[in-house]
């Protein structure tokens, strides 16, 4: 208020001292008569009033020193005039004059204020741009990339509205990143389904509309009532070609965007994107290393649970038989002949016993005739066993894989694959029946289990580390290159499937990890 105050004293003070000068300079040319012209001396005040006053004020300096002029030529050369309008002409002339100086002065200082705001605003965005750019360097973080881009506009223009919405690259959809000046329940919901929002996606241009209340493409007129937008300038975040999200900047009045505004936006938004590109690189980057320390940790629960059902295998089962087996032989030697030859059939028996646990064991491991007959023998013979296991009926189905041999890294994979998914039916559900389906398509081998349990939310059980079948199924098919699709509902059902390109394996990483 205070400085309010003082500018217009200062004004009232310029006015007073250009009215002054005018009636004095009135005075000395009457006073001199028409020996000593001084009417140029008129545009010293009305120049200054104008310059430090405004256009309005010097028009109305100009009529003025016109009527003093034309008072001094009447009352001093009334008689010197062929005719008596001439004083009247020339005074509308010199106030024409007069006002043409007017007008050109306060052009050129309109002109000079104009270039001084360019100026201070090119500097003003040039430090804004080195701020972001320092703050954006400091942080991976999108949310806190987009705040730091939202809070940068904000010192350009104090107190708008700001937002940030991200395109899902699965849905498509916009999801919001940040906000400034905007109630956090309320923006997304109002503003993402805007048409002018929509345009922007669709055209990849920005969109400026000066009254957005007023605009018959805006819809929720009433949330920008409630929150005082005025003025809208949206503008798509562009990576590589693809629209990635888009900013959006409210004003709360009504504002024209300049041609530096709007290339001020666009800096900023290139290097949005390239923090935000960054940013999710890293999460990408950060998020492998999870899951390859999650693997890893499976991994070697894996490896511990096999070891312990190996050791309890060995210990309760063949180390059993060869104890009794053991007894046995050390009896046969202290019996009487007759008694021997019994004890030496029961011997017989226990090694016959003791061979077949080791073959068990061995083809649990992995079985030989993969190696040697291929992928279909051996999915054959897995599923005649599991059966005779567990009591799952399997229904089996294959097309396109009677005698032909894939890559052993492919076939290994498959294999577990199917021993996998059926493992998973016999712990985890209560069925009697399950299906397999095995297709050999153009260049892909397709896998299908499927049973009618009790299903499971695949999304809870991999978060909750309940899954490290389906984990070790997944790493397997994408080390070769393929797709693995896990459909299941809660009391729906489970079906895996999945597609295994038969060209472009990996290599040694592959064959290590399918082996």
């Amino acid at each position: 208020m205070s400085l309010r105050k003082k500018t217009l004293g200062s004004h009232r003070y310029v006015v007073l001292v250009s009215l002054l000068a005018i009636t004095i300079i009135g005075i000395a040319d009457y006073s001199t008569g028409v020996e000593i012209n001084i009417a140029i001396f008129y545009l010293l005040p009305i120049s200054f009033i104008t310059w430090f006053t405004g256009r309005r004020e010097g028009i109305f300096l100009s009529c003025l020193a016109a009527t003093i002029w034309l008072a001094t030529d009447v009352f001093l050369l009334e008689n010197h005039f062929s005719h008596a309008f001439i004083p009247f002409w020339n005074a509308i002339m010199r106030g024409g004059v007069f006002i043409i100086v007017v007008l050109l002065l306060s052009r050129l200082k309109i002109a000079l204020i104009h270039e001084k705001e360019s100026s201070e605003l090119k500097s003003n965005m040039l430090s804004l741009v080195s701020h972001l750019n320092l703050a954006m360097t400091s942080t991976l973080n999108p949310q806190t990339v987009g705040q730091s881009l939202l809070e940068t506009i904000e010192l350009l223009f104090p107190g708008c509205a700001t937002t940030i919405g991200l395109l899902n690259r699965e849905t498509g959809d916009l999801e919001p990143l940040a906000a400034c000046n905007l109630d956090d329940q309320e923006w997304p919901a109002a503003l993402f389904k805007s048409p002018l929002v929509q345009k922007i996606l669709e055209t990849a241009a920005p969109v400026a509309v000066r009254n957005i209340q007023t605009d018959p493409r805006t819809q929720s007129v009433g949330f920008f009532l409630r929150n005082g937008s005025v003025s809208f300038f949206g503008l798509p975040l562009i990576a590589g070609g693809d629209a990635l999200g888009i900013l959006c900047l409210y004003t709360r009045d009504e504002h024209q965007f300049t041609n530096e505004e709007m290339a001020f936006f666009n800096t900023l938004a290139g290097q949005t994107v390239i923090a935000l590109q960054n940013a999710r690189l890293f999460e990408e980057v950060r998020d492998g290393h999870a899951q390859l320390r999650d693997l890893s940790r499976q991994l070697l629960d894996v490896q511990e649970s096999d070891r312990r059902h190996m050791a309890r295998e060995l210990h309760d089962e063949i180390g059993q038989i060869l104890t009794g087996l053991q007894l046995t032989l050390e009896m046969a030697g202290r019996l009487p002949l007759q008694e021997t030859s019994i004890r030496l059939d029961k011997a017989q028996s226990l090694v016959r016993d003791l061979i077949t646990r080791v073959r068990g064991l061995s083809l649990d491991l992995r079985p030989l005739m993969l190696d040697d007959l291929g992928l279909l023998p051996t999915l054959l013979w897995h599923i005649e066993r599991y059966t005779s296991n567990t009591g799952v009926a399997v229904k089996f189905n294959h097309s396109g894989l009677e005698g032909k041999r894939f890559a052993p890294q492919l076939e290994t994979s498959a294999y577990r694959i199917v021993q996998e998914a059926l493992t998973n039916i016999a712990r985890h559900t209560e069925v009697k029946q399950a299906m397999v389906h095995a297709s050999c398509i153009t260049d892909t081998l397709i896998l299908e289990v499927q049973d009618e349990g009790a299903g499971f939310d695949v999304e809870t059980a991999v978060r909750t580390g309940k899954a490290n079948g389906l984990t070790g199924m997944r790493e397997r098919t994408m080390l070769l290159g393929g797709k693995l699709t896990i459909d299941s509902t809660p009391g729906a059902g489970t079906c895996v499937i999945a597609e295994l390109p038969l060209g472009d394996l990996r290599g040694n990483i592959a064959e290590q990890w399918a082996r």
